[in-house]
């Protein structure tokens, strides 16, 4: 299984991953869909996580602090700051959800095309 390697450069970095996260988890409710069997791709792959442990891998982070995570934790935490840049309804919190959902969104593809 692939891993990402992600570093929130700052503690308000830290707290919009874990505010986008925490904030997906009532939106999932929302579309009827269970956090306790979240899947981050298309049905069929097999894929689950427990929303719990996507939050927990939130909180682990800081800023300054390098945190590893698979690749599909770090697909789960994209799609909660994609929704947070589109849809929150603090701008600035938005926009640092909208950055960071960039920087994912890179070191994903890194870490499955293989960067040593």
């Amino acid at each position: 299984m692939s891993t990402v390697s992600f570093k929130c450069e700052s503690e308000l970095e830290a707290q919009v991953v874990a505010n986008a996260v925490n904030r997906y988890h009532h939106i999932l409710r929302q579309r009827g869909l269970s956090p306790e069997s979240y899947s981050p791709y298309p049905e069929g792959s097999g894929v689950i996580l427990d929303w719990a442990d996507v939050k927990a891998a939130a909180r682990s982070m800081s800023g300054g602090t390098v945190t590893g995570m698979s690749v599909h934790m770090a697909r789960a935490i994209r799609e909660a700051l994609l929704d947070k840049e589109k849809n929150g309804n603090d701008a600035d919190f938005s926009a640092i959800a909208g950055k960071l959902a960039s920087r994912f969104t890179s070191e994903i593809w890194w870490s499955e095309t293989g960067r040593q």
